[in-house]
């Protein structure tokens, strides 16, 4: 069943309160490990790919390869903007015609929907103050996110190398901060040990796909330090 579930639907699921349906993280990086996680899925598909020499971009930034691009409109609108961008630019696309975080918004809450639709989701209807209207999302159909889940910790507790798309996997949910709120009975720090034991397990012998994956993992990260610097800015000016 998860193999039907992209990597950014996988990080959602588990980003999100089985009971009360609210994220286990804040906006800032569920947002930014979302736009991560849909530019991995668009590298995976084959539509997007980091350039290794100068060509139509330079090297070390994203492009677009031509192959498998995406008839929907919102993604085919991100990898547009992924083109030419360094991963840390294309994640949080500081191009001045809106920010990553809008699309990541957007694809997020259509990706709420569709998940809903699927069943794997419920959307519940309640207001704030008995004012303001409120959704939240609780687990529907278990089977498939305690499939993922199951994957994580097995992945996590157990010695060797994982499959990759797991290791990835584990690598956006430690860049959000979710693992330990998923595998609460791991110490925060060994926990963050053996994320990286997985992630360097899981992409032994792929140099390219292990390069490409890591820069778009280190610009989730810098993504989300530079939102946290910027916040405690604004907090120091005010």
């Amino acid at each position: 069943m998860t193999t039907e579930l992209t990597l950014a639907e996988q990080v959602l699921l588990l980003a999100l309160d089985d009971e009360s349906g609210r994220p286990l993280t804040d906006s800032t990086r569920l947002h930014a490990g979302l736009a991560g996680a849909v530019l991995l899925d668009l590298i995976r598909a084959g539509a997007l790919e980091l350039a290794e020499h100068d060509t139509d971009v330079r090297a070390g930034r994203l492009r677009r390869t031509g192959r498998n691009t995406p008839g929907d409109p919102l993604l085919a609108e991100i990898l547009d903007r992924a083109h030419g961008k360094k991963p840390r630019d294309a994640v949080m696309a500081v191009d001045g015609s809106g920010g990553w975080v809008n699309r990541a918004g957007r694809l997020k809450e259509r990706m709420l929907h569709d998940l809903a639709g699927r069943g794997l989701l419920r959307e519940e209807h309640g207001t704030f103050l008995r004012i303001f209207p409120t959704t939240s999302w609780p687990a529907g159909e278990p089977g498939p996110e305690a499939e993922i889940v199951s994957r994580v910790r097995v992945a996590m507790t157990t010695p060797g190398a994982p499959d990759r798309p797991t290791a990835v996997l584990v690598g956006i949910l430690n860049a959000t901060q979710l693992l330990h709120r998923l595998i609460p009975e791991i110490p925060k720090k060994e926990l963050k040990r053996r994320a990286q034991e997985v992630a360097d397990q899981g992409w032994a012998g792929e140099a390219v796909d292990k390069a490409v994956e890591q820069a778009v993992m280190t610009a989730v990260m810098a993504a989300m330090a530079g939102a946290a610097a910027a916040g405690a800015a604004g907090a120091g000016g005010s």
